[in-house]
């Protein structure tokens, strides 16, 4: 019935509160509202002063929330840092700036945890319940919608879930559908972007990419819903397939290609799927059937905040590298990992976001010292350093000149079919083994 930790109502007794406020609503006259909150900042706390003081600080942001509850209010805590609101009996015009006013003056005080002085603020989004057929899980899901843009930085102050959230959210389940039907139905296929040297556009090895059909035809890049994947029960199965259908398609294709020197493969593999504890174990049994060699092979990861501090994940990757598989961290730069962070990961190579070759076109000294900064670092760590989202000759040349070896882009080829890519990659053979 209530959180062990704050004392706040359990996600299951605000599911159930939402419930009863659904079925006694007045579309013409709400007076429910739902308020979704983020605590911003709890994360830092847990990562620079330990879970001890996380969990004391959120027992004193439930007790400031709670003190602003009225009679009808109820605070639930519903995971880690979110907590939400229920305000009813509001009445029609229900003076919602006076209580976010309080909700704010609350928050902004700071917090003492004994002699340590902790400053947050929250990100909040807000769901006016007036429709009888939605479900709690429905206007819960819409206030963490509508909360996660405020925190995004892409609106400000309160978040209201409108159409446009709604229309978000279906979208979502469309695309959810679609994975649905094409894990049923064979859906998926692979397309294979080269990786060239800088040098002279050999190829070096390729990257399988996902990509899906749905029952009208249409064709999806993985960046559409390679997310839903991952919250889906399918991660697993997707991410066998990817292995297998790689391999089937190469070996049937393209030996000469497996048994060149230097030659790899680049898989993607969700990070939630590398914390699951015995991954490497499985994955290394699968690889010895297989017709690649673990040093033909390599593993891209993608930013995000579980490659904090997870035993198992580090567990896993470290097995994998200490095989010989290479380890890249993809998409440098675009998310929140810094290089302290970076240094604590067994990895061996990162491929650097395109959003930093914008200096390049425009002369920006800032931008292009940036750029010039991370691979330096990079290479200093001892990782090699691939230029993801190469598109232009100037991209290029100047990117070799900062002592980047490895590149992809559409400046040397898009992603493509098998046949296709088989066929571009014999037509720029390197004369020797470039890879390490």
């Amino acid at each position: 019935m209530h959180d062990p930790l704050t004392g706040a109502c359990s996600r299951v007794t605000m599911l159930d509160e939402i419930a009863k406020a659904i079925s006694s609503v007045d579309p013409t006259h709400p007076d429910a509202l739902l308020l979704y909150l983020n605590v911003n900042g709890f994360r830092a706390v847990n990562d620079k002063f330990g879970h001890e003081m996380g969990d004391r600080l959120l027992v004193e942001v439930a007790r400031r929330l709670e003190s602003v509850c009225h009679n009808g209010h109820l605070l639930g805590r519903v995971s880690g840092d979110e907590f939400i609101l229920l305000l009813r009996h509001a009445g029609r015009f229900h003076p919602l700036n006076p209580m976010l006013n309080r909700v704010d003056r609350c928050m902004s005080q700071p917090f003492m945890l004994g002699d340590l002085e902790i400053n947050i603020s929250v990100s909040i989004g807000c769901v006016i319940i007036t429709d009888k057929k939605a479900t709690a899980s429905e206007l819960m899901h819409q206030g963490e919608i509508a909360m996660s843009l405020v925190k995004r930085g892409e609106r400000k102050g309160i978040s209201l879930a409108d159409e446009e959230i709604v229309r978000e959210i279906e979208a979502a389940r469309q695309i959810d559908r679609k994975i649905q039907h094409a894990v049923k139905h064979r859906g998926f296929f692979l397309h294979f972007q080269p990786t060239v040297t800088l040098k002279d556009g050999t190829v070096t090895g390729a990257e399988a990419l996902l990509r899906l059909t749905d029952e009208n035809g249409g064709v999806f890049a993985a960046s559409d819903f390679m997310a839903a994947i991952a919250r889906s029960e399918y991660g697993d199965i997707v991410d066998e397939w990817v292995f297998a259908e790689a391999i089937h398609l190469l070996r049937l294709q393209g030996k000469d290609l497996l048994g060149r020197k230097g030659f790899r493969l680049s898989l993607n593999v969700s990070t939630p799927i590398l914390t699951s504890a015995g991954y490497a174990s499985h994955f290394l049994s699968k690889l010895r059937t297989s017709c690649l060699t673990p040093e033909s092979l390599a593993l891209e990861l993608v930013e995000s905040p579980i490659l904090r501090n997870n035993p198992i994940l580090i567990e896993n990757l470290t097995v994998l590298r200490d095989a010989g598989i290479v380890i890249i961290l993809d998409d440098f730069g675009s998310g929140d990992c810094n290089f302290q962070e970076l240094a604590r990961l067994p990895i061996n190579s990162v491929k650097i976001s395109s959003t930093f070759y914008a200096g390049i076109q425009t002369g920006n000294t800032t931008e292009k010292a940036l750029l010039e900064g991370i691979v330096g670092i990079a290479q200093k760590l001892g990782y090699e350093v691939i230029a993801k989202g190469v598109e232009t000759q100037a991209h290029a040349e100047h990117l070799q000149s900062l002592g980047c070896r490895y590149a992809q882009g559409y400046h040397f080829a898009k992603p493509m079919p098998i046949g296709e890519f088989l066929d571009y990659a014999r037509n720029h053979s390197p004369k020797e083994a470039p890879l390490p």
